[in-house]
């Protein structure tokens, strides 16, 4: 939580679009985490202030960004403003990969998907969802998310750091 300290809170007029959509956010995720600290997934994932600005920067043309923070909502609990967080972050690493994918026409819709996009004359509806559940197969194994990210994220790191944490 200190980089995210460092590099976002003391320098936001650094990263206009991070203090523009998610300052008044972090700024109340840092405060709790001094008192309460909570497992902080977003916060830990923002600290990464450069890669998150960065990405907001390519996704910003779109238009986008402002629905889809709005849907976070006006949350006091840290751990329920961190997993809406979570969802809104999961929404804009899709448009930003839609966009490398080469989809054009990209639109926010609240109805059947999350967005509409084109590509090479076809339309598709996108619903994007984080898989946070317990994974089960009760005759194998019983692990949570987070026990898959201590196994492994540490193995996958070097191949998707960039597609996976922005």
């Amino acid at each position: 939580m200190l980089a995210m300290e460092n590099n976002f809170l003391n320098n936001p007029d650094q990263f206009p679009l991070v203090n523009e959509y998610f300052g008044t956010f972090l700024r109340m995720l840092v405060e709790s985490f001094k008192s309460n600290p909570y497992e902080g997934r977003f916060l830990l994932a923002a600290s990464y202030t450069t890669m998150l600005e960065d990405r907001l920067v390519r996704i910003e043309p779109l238009e986008l960004t402002n629905a889809i923070i709005k849907e976070v909502g006006n949350h006091k609990n840290p751990k329920d403003l961190d997993k809406r967080l979570l969802d809104a972050w999961a929404e804009l690493r899709t448009l930003d990969q839609l966009q490398i994918e080469g989809f054009s026409n990209i639109q926010k819709v609240a109805v059947i998907a999350d967005f509409y996009a084109q590509q090479n004359g076809q339309q598709y509806a996108i619903q994007v969802t984080r898989n946070n559940s317990k994974l089960e197969r009760s005759d194998v194994f019983d692990v949570t998310i987070g026990e898959l990210h201590e196994r492994f994220d540490d193995l996958l790191w070097d191949f998707f750091w960039d597609r996976l944490l922005f």
